[in-house]
């Protein structure tokens, strides 16, 4: 397989190593690249066209610079509106470039990359590595003895960071059309569910629950029975430490977490007496400086375990509702898409951003998905992939 474009190569090279490096090495590659792809346009005599997400896209973007500027800690969240600006150089790229060999290339170096999170993730397990004390509850977790984190430095990140991986993995699975290589990519697949598993990670686990749900009644729900019945298979012939995880989610376990996290959302609505109009700025480094202000009790937070409730508080009111318009426009255009195309391949890329974007959105509700700029890159990855273009060549 060719790599046509060399301005892809900012893509490519995150799709390996973003969980290695620090973001600003990714970042600084990604930007250059989509500098050399403007001046390639440019070159070409070639036109910018919108489509239809862009204005939405643009918008939030607007308001991102707007709570940049009124940031309480403006150094550290224009670094991070350029990471910002590096993963929406991505979804601009990838919904208008990438074709099918692309898609593939991306998501082999995806699953190289992840099988190798994959393995620090479970020596992490069976050497007992609890890692931060506040990540997990003993008293409410008896039999849970360690949670793998791997290189992401959080079991949460982890998890949400492998729930989209496996979608891509699942996506090439089901449009391979050679057994043997639909075989071998369950290998990757299998090895990423352990470790998903062992992140101990609640709302990954739901979230990947959801987005497979999704992706196989888009892909073809006949085989939803199927799914059923291995789900209910997998119950019987998982060990109780995972068995009893999954009923905290509807029992209440007096898990420490689950009050901790109703003591941050009610001092993170206090801060929006003040700040409702441009948050208090973007990133966690602002949160937490005006969180401090408005905690209650002792409870200190880094962020406020909410993706919409995140957002609202560190671009405000115009900054959520443009994300949530940019989000739902997105899922009605990929879903028109999905109706009207007659290709697998394009379908399925766009299902895999759908169902990927579902998912962590469900996690979002209880965990601020955006507090890891390697999550917030592969959210701006998975809405390039709801706008992909069709552009079909053989593999």
């Amino acid at each position: 397989m060719k790599i046509k474009h060399y301005y892809k190569f900012g893509i490519f090279f995150a799709a390996f190593f973003i969980p290695f490096l620090p973001f600003r090495y990714v970042a600084l590659i990604q930007l250059l690249s989509f500098v050399l792809y403007f001046f390639e346009k440019i070159r070409n005599e070639e036109k910018f066209i919108f489509n239809k997400l862009d204005y939405a896209v643009g918008a939030f973007y607007l308001f991102l610079v707007l709570s940049t500027i009124f940031s309480e800690t403006f150094n550290l969240s224009i670094v991070l509106l350029l990471y910002y600006t590096a993963g929406i150089t991505m979804y601009w790229i990838i919904s208008r470039e990438f074709d099918k060999t692309d898609f593939i290339i991306m998501g082999l170096l995806f699953l190289a990359s992840s099988m190798l999170v994959s393995i620090v993730g479970i020596k992490q397990y069976i050497t007992g590595d609890l890692g931060h004390v506040s990540w997990l509850d003993a008293k409410a977790n008896p039999n849970i003895k360690a949670r793998a984190y791997s290189v992401f430095n959080n079991p949460n990140v982890l998890g949400e960071y492998l729930l989209v991986v496996l979608v891509i993995n699942l996506a090439l699975v089901v449009t391979s059309k050679k057994f043997l290589r639909g075989f071998l990519l369950l290998i990757p697949l299998g090895i990423n569910v352990l470790t998903l598993l062992l992140t101990f990670s609640r709302g990954a686990w739901g979230g990947f629950a959801l987005a497979v749900i999704l992706f196989i009644i888009v892909f073809d729900k006949r085989w939803l029975p199927l799914l059923g019945v291995f789900g209910i298979l997998v119950l019987f012939v998982l060990p109780d430490v995972f068995l009893d995880r999954i009923l905290t989610i509807f029992i209440s376990s007096g898990d420490s977490s689950t009050g901790y996290r109703f003591y941050i959302w009610t001092g993170a609505k206090n801060i929006l007496k003040d700040y409702w109009i441009f948050g208090t700025g973007l990133g966690y480094g602002s949160f937490s400086k005006v969180y401090s202000l408005y905690r209650m009790g002792e409870i200190y937070a880094a962020h406020s375990h909410n993706i919409f409730l995140e957002i609202l508080l560190e671009t405000g009111i115009f900054g959520i509702v443009s994300f949530v318009y940019m989000i739902i426009k997105s899922f009605v255009l990929g879903v028109q898409t999905i109706i009207n195309s007659d290709d697998l391949f394009h379908r399925v890329i766009i299902i895999t951003g759908v169902a990927s974007l579902s998912g962590l959105f469900l996690h979002g509700l209880v965990e601020n998905t955006l507090f890891d700029v390697r999550i917030v890159t592969l959210i701006w990855i998975l809405l390039g992939f709801i706008m992909f273009q069709k552009k079909v060549e053989t593999a």
